[in-house]
């Protein structure tokens, strides 16, 4: 039968039959052929089959990242598994991809799983990456204490060893640290400030975006509104121009959750919608079960109860799939309302 690049064979049998009457040597080349022509994912199989473990497990994360890039998600997964499958490769990357892909998943204790083997062979700014990440997964549970002792360790590793990456790096933890001393019910607003400074002196749109939606969340958290949008817009400008969806989704969350405290519901229900639109393309679970809830109490506001209930019951539906219990019953970092 005739498909998209070459033919294929009516049933699999027939394939198995085939290969039947060849030699063992005939069939590796059969597979190294094939691996030469076909796609990353279907080429790795078959040079997997053919013996070629390392060029295999090279291109199952090839696909893996092709998969990312689409948005599919459990592909992504699988490829990354069959790549470590294989044996060959202890790149502690493939295992911190894992944990990335997990925590948007909603799977947390999948991905401190990988991102804790990943911290395990990495050493220097590549471990301070981790344990940032380790951080960030620390505070969407809810646990500020564990988040803070992943932010040491990444300080630590950071005043040990600078590369290129470190100035990013060194932001990114301040950011983080920002977010945990407001979570913590601490005065985040100057170490806010502090984050974005050190991001525009490094000229790094996308970590300027992410320090921005981080002043924006906590100067709403005080109440300082007009401030908080402030900061909320150049997130979103700069998170455009950077392509850096996730912080955009954030930022435009954050905008809708300061124009429903002003009463400004129908700009919030506007937010809330293009917020949902990200992050259903991106597949970050948690984040969007909060949105659909935010999106929720918005339209109810408006006496839109029809779909503020379809909102609610799919926020519910998401909030289900993620993976682990609040830390000592918090209610409202598991509900995760802004981030």
């Amino acid at each position: 039968i005739r498909s998209e690049g070459g033919v294929r064979l009516a049933h699999s049998l027939l394939g198995r039959v085939a290969l039947a009457g060849l030699s063992e040597s005939r069939i590796r080349l059969l597979h190294e052929r094939a691996g030469a022509v076909l796609p990353a994912a279907e080429a790795a199989d078959h040079l997997a089959r053919a013996g070629r473990h390392a060029e295999a497990a090279g291109l199952f994360i090839r696909a893996a990242d092709q998969a990312v890039e689409s948005h599919a998600m459990a592909s992504a997964l699988q490829h990354l598994h069959s790549a470590l499958a294989l044996g060959v490769t202890d790149d502690p990357s493939v295992q911190r991809r894992i944990g990335d892909i997990e925590s948007i998943l909603g799977h947390y204790e999948a991905a401190r799983h990988g991102y804790e083997i990943s911290a395990a062979r990495s050493v220097g700014p590549e471990l301070a990456a981790v344990e940032i990440q380790l951080a960030r997964l620390a505070l969407r549970s809810g646990d500020e204490e564990l988040a803070a002792s992943h932010l040491d360790s990444a300080d630590a590793e950071l005043a040990v060893e600078r590369d290129t990456g470190s100035a990013s790096l060194a932001v990114d933890s301040a950011i983080c640290r920002a977010l945990v001393t407001a979570a913590s019910g601490g005065d985040a607003a100057d170490a806010a400030s502090t984050g974005v400074t050190m991001a525009r002196a490094i000229d790094d749109p996308a970590i300027e975006a992410a320090a921005e939606s981080a002043a924006a969340l906590i100067a709403y958290q005080t109440h300082a509104r007009a401030r908080a949008v402030e900061h909320a817009h150049r997130a979103i400008r700069l998170s455009t121009l950077s392509a850096a969806p996730m912080v955009e989704a954030a930022a435009t969350n954050l905008l809708g959750l300061v124009r429903a405290s002003e009463g400004k519901h129908d700009e919030a229900i506007e937010a809330f919608e293009r917020a949902c639109t990200i992050l259903g393309r991106h597949g970050d679970v948690h984040r969007l079960a909060a949105v659909h809830a935010n999106l929720g109490d918005a339209l109810h506001e408006t006496g839109r109860d029809d779909e503020a209930r379809a909102h609610q019951i799919e926020s519910a539906r998401l909030f289900s799939e993620v993976s682990g219990p609040p830390i000592d019953g918090q209610a409202d970092p598991w509900l995760l309302t802004a981030w």
